[in-house]
């Protein structure tokens, strides 16, 4: 027992850098694209977020296959990509949500 709490500090520095690793792009991602779908009036920017996921999804090809695994990374970068999706289908619903109502008035 006394082994497994010698382990317990690195598990946890080590736990948290890796949740740290994983949680940042999906962060910087989905607010990146709801920054641009709000403010944005041009079409090109809103593909901002997505041609940086795809910048990640080569860097994490070449770095990252041997160590993490094909299937982790694909689960990964799919998640990304509907979560910056889904932040934009919202958005988009909000705002001609907003536009009808203000047409109405």
């Amino acid at each position: 027992m006394f082994h497994v709490m010698l382990v317990l500090p690195l598990l946890a520095a080590f736990g948290a850098a890796a949740f740290f690793m994983v949680t940042v792009p999906l962060c910087l991602g989905a607010g990146l694209q709801l920054i641009f779908s709000i403010f944005s009036k041009k079409r090109w920017i809103l593909l901002l977020p997505a041609i940086l996921g795809a910048v990640g999804v080569v860097l994490s090809l070449v770095y990252l296959l041997e160590v993490v695994g094909l299937t982790a990374l694909v689960i990964y970068w799919a998640v990304y990509y509907l979560c910056i999706w889904f932040v934009w289908l919202i958005v988009t619903q909000i705002k001609e949500a907003i536009l009808r109502w203000r047409a109405k008035v």
